[in-house]
């Protein structure tokens, strides 16, 4: 015999029995911001004492209920199982039609946050910080060789400008430091693998290139080699590598022996990121050995 079901239909919850009759319906929230708060929430700060009634107005232990409602309302131990595709699909059809402007007041507050949790997600929060730091780090270059330039010589027209100019860049490494210190956070928490291996600024800099953790956990170690390239390769002349050349331990290399060792990096960059990704396995010191271990190898290769 079917189980009775609790499922959502906008901002209302049913219950319904094992025949798809409705027994019960009750309001989330009146106000839809507040409600579409609770559903993204996945139910979690609706008070434990709600949640334990809405399990014993459906019959519980028997209480089925999609997905998020089963998890919120088994944080509380309660006896709650998932629903089956079958017994969603039994309750949606038996959901009484609601009015279409109260269901567009819940949608929009909804998408709304929807979209603001997206862009407040470790991956956008990293992706946003590398490319930031990258744009400070342009600008910085620029602002030295500009300083340079005009404000070299001991006196003339422009040296009076000297001390502004020293001013202006200080506070500007001021800030490229401190969003290296919060890429360093963020990076160490969301990718910790692969900020082992390859330092947290660079690990921001390949999820930027790739656009996102797991993206970049999709790509090869070759592809992850290239990323960043400002070159397409060509069979006659190509780049070796994209961001990557900032590894660690490359620039110590000979030119001939870099490309070799950003394969190996890259290779085990894929192994980092995939480990961050998928089984939040500590790989980093075993990683960061097999690193070592080949970038001692390339130093002492033969000429």
């Amino acid at each position: 015999m079917a189980p009775p079901v609790l499922a959502r239909g906008g901002g209302v919850l049913y219950w319904f029995d094992a025949a798809g009759r409705l027994l019960a319906e009750e309001r989330l929230d009146p106000d839809p911001e507040a409600a579409a708060h609770l559903i993204l929430g996945r139910f979690r700060s609706v008070a434990p004492a709600r949640r334990r009634a809405w399990a014993d107005r459906g019959g519980a232990p028997g209480l089925v209920a999609e997905p998020d409602l089963a998890g919120a309302l088994g944080e509380l131990r309660l006896r709650v199982g998932t629903a089956a595709a079958e017994d969603l699909r039994r309750a949606r059809a038996a959901m009484p039609p609601r009015p279409v402007v109260e269901e567009r007041r819940l949608i929009l507050p909804m998408a709304r946050l929807a979209v603001g949790n997206a862009l407040a997600g470790p991956d956008e929060t990293l992706v946003a910080l590398a490319r930031e730091e990258a744009r400070l780090e342009r600008a910085l270059g620029r602002e030295q060789g500009a300083v340079a330039q005009w404000a070299s010589a001991p006196s003339g027209p422009l040296a009076e400008h000297r001390e502004a100019a020293r001013r202006f860049r200080h506070a500007f490494e001021q800030h490229h430091r401190a969003i290296e210190a919060r890429i360093e956070v963020a990076a160490t928490a969301h990718v910790p693998n692969l900020a082992h291996l390859v330092g947290p600024k660079l690990a921001a800099r390949l999820i930027a290139a790739a656009g996102s953790r797991a993206a970049l956990a999709r790509c090869t170690g070759s592809r992850i080699q290239l990323l960043g390239a400002k070159r397409r390769p060509d069979p006659e002349r190509g780049p070796r590598f994209g961001v990557i050349y900032r590894a660690p331990g490359l620039e110590e290399l000979p030119t001939d022996r870099q490309g070799r060792y950003a394969r190996t990096l890259a290779a085990l960059a894929a192994i980092a990121v995939r480990a961050d990704a998928f089984t939040q396995r500590d790989l980093g010191e075993r990683l960061v050995q097999r690193r070592d271990r080949r970038l001692a190898e390339l130093r002492g290769a033969r000429r």
